[in-house]
């Protein structure tokens, strides 16, 4: 019996490590991302520490799709998402309100300094389709609420 279960975890060792990995690589930009939406330390390191706990249940599948770490940034999202409904201030979630999921988040992660390449890499996307939707989200800024887009970014 002590022989299977030693069999279970080195099987399972590969998938722990790589975990591990993706968790040390992802966790700074997620602990940003859902600080910058949630305003709040506290509720922003629970739905990251939430968000990571769901990947690690489902992290088997997740390594199935075809693009992983996209997967985890959606699960992410939709526990920062559910998380904005829960606080004192939701203009903290502005972006939110005004664009798609999709190019709120690229929007937002460029005002939290990241470069395309770096917000692709953190959502599991194309670097070509983040920086197509960086323009899009521009210009629906633009005509929704020119005061969301600053000086600099005219």
């Amino acid at each position: 019996m002590a022989a299977e279960s030693d069999r279970a975890a080195s099987a399972a060792q590969p998938y722990l490590s790589g975990f591990s990995a993706f968790v040390l690589m992802q966790k700074p930009g997620y602990d940003l991302y859902a600080l910058a939406r949630l305003g709040d330390p506290g509720l922003s390191e629970a739905a990251v520490r939430l968000a990571l706990q769901r990947t690690a249940g489902q992290w088997g599948g997740v390594l199935l799709q075809r693009r992983p770490v996209a997967c985890a940034w959606r699960i992410l999202r939709e526990v920062v998402s559910v998380a904005c409904l829960h606080t004192p201030d939701p203009a903290a979630d502005r972006l939110n309100q005004l664009l798609p999921a999709g190019l709120a988040d690229v929007e937002l992660l460029h005002r939290l300094g990241l470069s395309v390449a770096q917000s692709a890499q953190l959502t599991g996307r194309e670097t070509a389709e983040t920086a197509a939707d960086l323009l899009m989200a521009r210009r629906r800024l633009a005509v929704a609420d020119p005061k969301e887009i600053t000086i600099q970014d005219r």
